[in-house]
């Protein structure tokens, strides 16, 4: 089984950036929040550092901290 990961920002204003990490057990899902998400730059992406939301889409439960959301078992993506 492969997980996927994809970091991404919300919001245009680069000041107000929220920090988003994808990690989801189907392909789909990660093109998915790939497509919604604003693609940080290569050199934005060595400077990512640690998400400020976390969205766990794997179909497990998980320990979770502040700023997490899981969605298990969830299949539609539109």
């Amino acid at each position: 089984d492969a997980i996927f990961v994809f970091d991404g920002y919300a919001n245009w204003d680069v000041e107000a950036r929220t920090k988003i990490r994808v990690v989801c057990a189907r392909p789909y899902h990660a093109l998915f929040m790939h497509n919604m998400l604003i693609r940080p730059t290569p050199e934005e992406l060595k400077d990512f550092g640690e998400p400020d939301f976390v969205i766990y889409n794997s179909g497990r439960e998980f320990g979770l901290a502040c700023q997490e959301v899981v969605c298990c078992r969830w299949r539609h993506t539109g």
